[in-house]
């Protein structure tokens, strides 16, 4: 049911000769505001009073009955005033019948609306000022995503998507937030991620190793001038093509410093490819690597939402919660940006569980959405 839209809506005859505004803005009261209408009354209206004229401008809430009542209660007298008004600038006589009309509605409304506040204090509703009453489950019910909002949220900058609509400036990251690795590496070369990129590495090596799986560090972080030398030569290596296998500058995810190329010491000077996905290293990584906080970023089947061709040794530190999540849903982290935005705007709702799509959202509103999504 609508509330009290278009209840009034008195102007007065055009002159003429109209006097000049000269910039002034009608004068506005608030006739019905959240203090006076509380919580039914959020439909509140702003009375904008100018000389000869008069509107109830209605904003977004459900029907408040008293503020339909008072609304008409001031159209009433406003209208009685405006007319008695208008006949002395006319020079016309005093209507007595249609004054004592308009004396007798006012009346009568006045009564009602009185009557319809009171019944409102009765039955206890609660003013601006006071929080509504909790319904049963509604604390439980006000954040649905399975991983917490202050997670979501992401203050420590961990769920970053960077992809080739999604790019880094040549700044990113601050380099205070790197530390050199200290695990096994690939060769001598210094090697850095974020700090919390390492220590989730190194705990996760030594429980490959613990399990009788030996893996190395092929990259870490990587900056973004050499990303954008190795783009240019593997673009003047592929005739200019860009074949997806070297992303542009500020299109890698190295350059987060939560990216990491792992690989066995059998692949250690190999050309990178899928097979390296039927190594024992690479199972115990897809197995493993999210209870460290690790997903495989462009994970196989996948390569139309990405871009990227299948990689089971490039790994992305996400954290533990949101990894285990990512890798139980089999998303990329383009899809769970989209999930993670959805929730965050409160657009998310759990999915049907005999459809596996989230209730009240089609398939193309699931799609990648993430270009409305400012970082």
């Amino acid at each position: 049911m609508r509330g009290p839209v278009g209840l009034c809506r008195h102007t007065a005859p055009r002159r003429s000769n109209p006097v000049p505004n000269h910039g002034a803005n009608p004068r506005r009261l608030s006739a019905f505001g959240p203090s006076s209408l509380g919580r039914s009354g959020a439909k509140h209206a702003v009375w904008i009073a100018s000389a000869h004229n008069a509107r109830i401008i209605p904003t977004s809430g459900p029907r408040n009955d008293g503020a339909v009542v008072a609304a008409v209660f001031l159209c009433v007298n406003v209208h009685a005033v405006s007319s008695e008004h208008r006949d002395r600038k006319q020079g016309g006589e005093e209507n007595p019948m249609r004054k004592r009309t308009f004396a007798m509605l006012a009346t009568a409304l006045a009564l009602l609306s009185m009557i319809a506040g009171a019944a409102a204090f009765t039955f206890g509703t609660p003013t601006a000022t006071e929080a509504p009453p909790a319904m049963p489950g509604a604390e439980a019910d006000a954040w649905a995503h399975p991983i917490p909002r202050e997670i979501l949220e992401d203050p420590l900058d961990l769920l970053r998507l960077v992809n080739k609509e999604f790019l880094l400036d040549k700044t990113y990251p601050d380099e205070s937030t790197l530390v050199k690795v200290t695990v096994r590496k690939v060769s001598g070369n210094e090697m850095k991620l974020r700090g919390v990129a390492s220590e989730a590495l190194s705990a996760m090596f030594d429980e490959a190793a613990a399990d009788g799986v030996t893996l190395y560090l092929h990259n870490g972080y990587r900056d973004y001038q050499t990303q954008s030398v190795m783009y240019y030569n593997r673009l003047k290596a592929n005739n200019g093509k860009d074949d997806g296998v070297v992303q542009k500058e500020g299109a890698s995810d190295h350059q987060t410093g939560l990216g990491a190329d792992v690989i066995s010491k059998e692949w250690i000077g190999s050309k990178f490819n899928a097979q390296f996905a039927k190594t024992k290293e690479a199972q115990w990584m897809a197995a493993n690597g999210s209870r460290f906080g690790f997903i495989i970023r462009y994970p196989e089947g996948k390569e139309h939402i990405t871009d990227i061709m299948y990689e089971p040794w490039h790994l992305r530190y996400v954290g533990a919660e949101a990894a285990r999540y990512i890798t139980e849903k089999g998303y990329t982290l383009e899809e769970f940006t989209q999930e993670r935005m959805a929730a965050l705007r409160g657009a998310w709702t759990p999915p049907d569980t005999e459809t596996g799509a989230a209730m009240g959202e089609s398939e193309e509103e699931i799609a990648y959405e993430v270009d409305s999504f400012s970082f």
